[in-house]
């Protein structure tokens, strides 16, 4: 991307705060500074003039986002006579240092000396936004002035090299995606910004927390199935495979008669049912602050629907038996939204089936058969099922007919 950093015009200040007093440490001096790159700020001072022999210091360096040296405050103390600061000039730099005493018998902190940096003359963009999940980011913003050739590029420090963001016309108003194995354990990632106005190449850095703090989920899809007498409110989301299980917390919000509750769950709701009531619910998924930050959108609203009880049906088709459920509502949807689950027992095995309409299996004249069927409502449509039918038995003796054929084949007949 070039050498953005031979561009920079800076306004620095220097001064010294406080009044003397006898007890004082001399501060710092020959203080001087240069940006080693648009994110690195080396700073440079030399040892305070008049200390005896015998006194150790070390030094203090604050660091303020602000010109006006109030706000958000950065604090580091070292032994050595400079420092490199990974920093941006979002909105101007205001940087002290000042000399602590180690072992220099009654002596204190020295005055701080003080110098500041002015903010980019030009705001580029505003309405930053950028939006994390599986090793990539999503990032949109709005030009704030008429900019040619405006393009964003990202810096993590544990690189080298300040890397480009690839433009993405599908993002709106503008944008682009950063593809990037390393943002999952970076600790912050920075933004240039930089384009031509007026004329004049112009650059602005911003610095943001770890990516980790902006994640977007997909939208999640409830379903709600009835077990007994309690509902199973579920959610089931598309991409909850990138960090592990407890970083995902699932906000149920369910409305029921003339209740409404929220409940957070590491997993599925469970509520004991009332037949009474009408079920509304929304699941929206939440990324635990142990792991970051962010969110899905919450998913479309699911209605619990209660359906009439069916009836079952058996009857005997040559070597097949059909089994057929018989519903008395089931008109308010498409045909393909409703399934039903067949129970059935013969001889000594229980089967379990869904199927879109009847249910057909073997006869087997030894056997005899109960069963029952429940009508649920497809995932696709909606949530709801209908209680269980009576139970329906078939079979068991032979048929009159069966009972013919046999003594037909008697020896001598």
């Amino acid at each position: 991307m070039g050498r953005f950093w031979d561009m920079i015009c800076l306004s620095v200040s220097v001064m010294f705060v406080g009044g003397d007093t006898f007890s004082e440490l001399p501060p710092p001096k020959s203080l001087n500074f240069i940006w080693e790159t648009p994110f690195r700020l080396s700073l440079t001072w030399e040892k305070p003039e008049d200390l005896d022999h015998s006194c150790r210091v070390n030094y203090t360096v604050n660091v303020y986002n602000s010109q006006e040296c109030s706000g958000k405050l950065n604090s580091k103390r070292v032994q050595t006579l400079g420092c490199k600061l990974e920093i941006s000039n979002e909105n101007g730099l205001c940087i002290s240092v000042r000399t602590n005493p180690e072992n220099c018998g009654q002596r204190g902190n020295s005055r701080p000396v003080i110098f500041s940096i002015a903010p980019p003359s030009v705001r580029l963009v505003k309405n930053r936004s950028c939006e994390y999940s599986h090793s990539k980011m999503k990032c949109t913003w709005i030009p704030v002035v008429d900019v040619q050739n405006l393009s964003l590029y990202y810096w993590l420090p544990r690189d080298e090299s300040i890397k480009k963001c690839k433009p993405d016309e599908t993002l709106k108003p503008r944008g682009c995606i950063i593809h990037d194995k390393s943002l999952k354990e970076a600790v912050n990632i920075f933004y240039l910004f930089n384009g031509t106005y007026n004329g004049t190449s112009v650059i602005n850095t911003f610095k943001d927390e770890r990516p980790v703090d902006y994640v977007k989920l997909n939208k999640p899809q409830l379903t709600i199935h009835r077990d007994g007498q309690k509902l199973i409110f579920q959610a089931n989301g598309t991409d909850l495979d990138e960090f592990v299980n407890l970083c995902y917390i699932f906000l149920y919000t369910i409305s029921k008669c003339s209740e409404n509750i929220t409940v957070h769950e590491r997993e599925h709701y469970v509520e004991q049912y009332d037949p009474a009531c009408k079920y509304r619910a929304r699941v929206q998924v939440i990324f635990s602050q142990n792991c970051g930050a962010g969110s899905s959108d919450p998913s479309d609203e699911v209605e619990y629907v209660k359906l009439n009880k069916p009836q079952l049906t058996i009857h005997r088709d040559g070597q097949n038996l059909l089994f057929q459920a018989n519903g008395t509502d089931l008109d308010e949807f498409e045909n393909h939204c409703y399934i039903f689950l067949y129970t059935i027992s013969n001889c000594n095995k229980n089967i379990t089936v869904h199927e879109r309409e009847h249910y057909v299996e073997q006869y087997d004249p030894a056997c005899k058969y109960r069963a029952r069927v429940q009508v649920i409502i497809s995932n696709n449509c909606g949530a709801g099922s209908s209680d269980p039918s009576d139970e329906v038995e078939y079979g068991g003796a032979m048929t009159l007919t069966e009972y013919c054929q046999v003594d037909d084949l008697r020896p001598g007949l």
